[in-house]
C-alpha cells in the first residue's frame, strides 16, 4: 500500500473518516469545556452537568435545527445553554412542567427531524423514533416527579427547561421545512407556467405575422429568442 510506504497506519479513506470524527470530537470538547467554565463561574455546576448529559442525548434522537458552520453551532449551543439557565432561574416549576407537557406532546406528534446531510433509512427512522419516545417519556416522568415532590430541586427544573427547548426546536424545524417545501412547490409551478407561456408565445409569434389582427413591434430579445 502507498500509505504504508509513506509511514501512515491509515488508508486514505480511513484518514478522511479519522479527520471527520476528530473534528467532531474536538468541537464537542470545546462546547463541553465552555459550558463547564460558565457553570463554575456562575456556581451552577449541577445544572450544567444536567444540560451536558440530557440536551445532547435528546438532540441525538430528536434531531432539529442545525447551524451551517461549527462556529455558529458553538454559539447557538451556548445560547441554548444560557436560555436553559434562565428558565431555571426565573421559571416557575409548575409553569415549566405545563409547557414541557405541551412540547412533549408535539414531539410525539411530529416524530424525528431528519437533516438533509444525514438521510436515514426506514429502519433507522423506526429505531430512532422508538428511542426518542423512550428518552422523552423517561425524562418527562422524572421532571413530573421532581415538580411534585422536589419543586425547588435544580436538576428537575433544568430537565424541564431542556425538554421545552428541544420541543421548541423540533417545532421550528418542522415549520421551516414545511415552508421551504411549499416554496419549492411554488417555484416548480412557476417554472411550469413560464414554460407554457414560452411555448404558446413562441408558437404564436413564429409565423409570417401574429395569429391575430395586431402585430406588435418585437423587442430585440424576442427576435433573438425566436431565431434560435
Amino acid at each position: 500500500m502507498d500509505t504504508q510506504a509513506h509511514g501512515s497506519v491509515l488508508t486514505r479513506e480511513e484518514q478522511i473518516v479519522f479527520h471527520f470524527f476528530l473534528d467532531e470530537i474536538l468541537h464537542g470538547i470545546k462546547i463541553i469545556v465552555s459550558c463547564l467554565l460558565i457553570g463554575l463561574f456562575l456556581r451552577m455546576l449541577p445544572q450544567t452537568l444536567v444540560f451536558l448529559c440530557v440536551y445532547p442525548l435528546l438532540r441525538h434522537y430528536l434531531g432539529g435545527l442545525h447551524a451551517d458552520t461549527r462556529l455558529k453551532c458553538y454559539l447557538a449551543t451556548l445560547c441554548t445553554y444560557g436560555i436553559c439557565l434562565w428558565g431555571f432561574l426565573f421559571g416557575n416549576t409548575y409553569l415549566l412542567l405545563a409547557i414541557a407537557l405541551i412540547c412533549c406532546g408535539y414531539i410525539f406528534k411530529l416524530g424525528i427531524a431528519e437533516h438533509p446531510n444525514n438521510i436515514l433509512t426506514l429502519a433507522q427512522k423506526e429505531k430512532f423514533l422508538c428511542l426518542q419516545r423512550r428518552a422523552v417519556t423517561y425524562f418527562l416522568l422524572w421532571g413530573m416527579l421532581g415538580a411534585v415532590y422536589l419543586p425547588q430541586c435544580p436538576v428537575f427544573k433544568m430537565l424541564l427547561s431542556i425538554l421545552i427547548l428541544n420541543g421548541g426546536n423540533l417545532i421550528m424545524f418542522k415549520r421551516l421545512t414545511a415552508s421551504l417545501h411549499a416554496k419549492k412547490l411554488s417555484q416548480h409551478a412557476a417554472r411550469i407556467a413560464a414554460a407554457f407561456v414560452f411555448l404558446v408565445g413562441s408558437g404564436a409569434m413564429s409565423g409570417v405575422t401574429c395569429i391575430w389582427n395586431y402585430q406588435p413591434e418585437m423587442p430585440a430579445e424576442v427576435s433573438k429568442y425566436l431565431s434560435k
